[in-house]
């Protein structure tokens, strides 16, 4: 990019985001964190840094785990409202696209929980909250008696990720399937989108499309592999989502495909060789959980090469709004665990690092 074509504003906002990822904890701080083991010293250590503010708000209502969890959340929302406040024109677009997937993960989350009936505590303490789904909002939406109540506090919250839910909910009543909704989901949002923003010649608009690709990528290799022993292999086919970065015909492939081997031999010659050989490990294993920490890895690892190789993309946002969400995700669960005096090591195992 020529000097003349930066635009100030740009510059302006990615030296403030890249600021604001400079005040994230290192995997050390966080592995010190949890070394203290007290939740006392952790409340402590939180109240001397960006979290302070939240946090003496939550203790003025909340005691020991429950409180640093509802600062870490709630802090989380506004940082994500001050990112896409700070935003401006088309730019402006592109940021609340991309971190609406952060409400988009917590709606699937508060689904899940109200399709297992868990308790309303369990619930707020497994549902990560989003720009714009607050704490405030999940602690209603947790307490309603029905999935029909709580899709209907969805619309009246967003429309735009409501209605998909309205219009499959009496399949979903009837079927009692979530993936109904769940692909109404994936549908409206990843899909969509990138309909919305192909064709458009800026690098941010098409750096979001290959993310959003890599997304739909993501989820069509978690459908074929939950559904390998499904004998209505048609509806699998159905289930599949359009305008991801592999064709249908090697999907397709994918889903004939017998064995891991074979599966494996499907996706090497692909954008995706590196992650064949998991894949073959997955299947064998019978768990996918493990290549979806991959995909999101490489998610990552791309977005953080966009942004250092383009400082003045959307790429900074992304990443300081990928780590921001995973620093939170890490706290909460550090003050999970030393509240209920779970072993270090495991924990440690389950802690997040990008």
């Amino acid at each position: 990019m020529e000097r003349a074509d930066i635009d100030p504003v740009m510059v302006y906002y990615n030296t403030r985001v890249r600021a604001m990822k400079s005040s994230l904890f290192s995997s050390t701080e966080l592995n010190e964190l949890l070394d203290e083991n007290e939740l006392q010293a952790i409340t402590e250590y939180l109240l001397n840094s960006p979290y302070e503010a939240d946090l003496a708000e939550s203790l003025t209502r909340y005691e020991g785990a429950d409180a640093i969890e509802d600062a870490v959340s709630r802090n989380l929302v506004r940082t994500f409202n001050k990112l896409l406040k700070a935003a401006q024109g088309e730019f402006k677009e592109l940021a609340a696209i991309f971190l609406q997937r952060w409400d988009l993960v917590a709606v699937k989350a508060l689904l899940r929980t109200k399709h297992h009936n868990l308790s309303p505590q369990q619930a707020i303490e497994d549902i990560p909250p989003g720009p714009t789904l607050t704490v405030a909002l999940i602690r209603d939406l947790v307490e309603r008696d029905t999935m029909e109540g709580v899709v209907a506090g969805l619309v009246a919250w967003n429309r735009d990720l409501g209605q998909p839910l309205a219009r499959n909910l009496a399949e979903y009543v009837e079927t009692n399937n979530l993936s109904v909704l769940e692909d109404a989901l994936d549908r409206r949002y990843f899909v969509e989108n990138v309909r919305r923003l192909n064709g458009r010649g800026d690098e941010d608009s098409k750096f979001l499309v290959r993310f959003l690709q890599m997304e739909i990528d993501r989820i069509n290799l978690r459908i074929l592999f939950q559904s390998r022993r499904d004998p209505d292999s048609a509806r699998t086919l159905e289930r599949l989502l359009p305008n991801g970065s592999l064709s249908r015909d090697v999907l397709e492939r994918l889903a004939q495909a017998e064995t891991p081997e074979l599966a494996a031999e499907v996706l090497a010659p692909t954008t995706y060789r590196d992650l064949a050989e998991p894949l073959h490990r997955s299947m064998q294993a019978g768990q996918f959980s493990g290549l979806e920490r991959l995909f999101e890895g490489r998610l990552i690892s791309e977005i953080r090469t966009m942004a250092r190789t383009n400082i003045f993309s959307i790429a900074v946002l992304m990443l300081y709004a990928w780590l921001k969400y995973n620093e939170v995700l890490n706290l909460r669960l550090i003050a999970r665990a030393v509240s209920r005096h779970l072993p270090l090591d495991r924990v440690r195992e389950e802690l997040i690092y990008a």
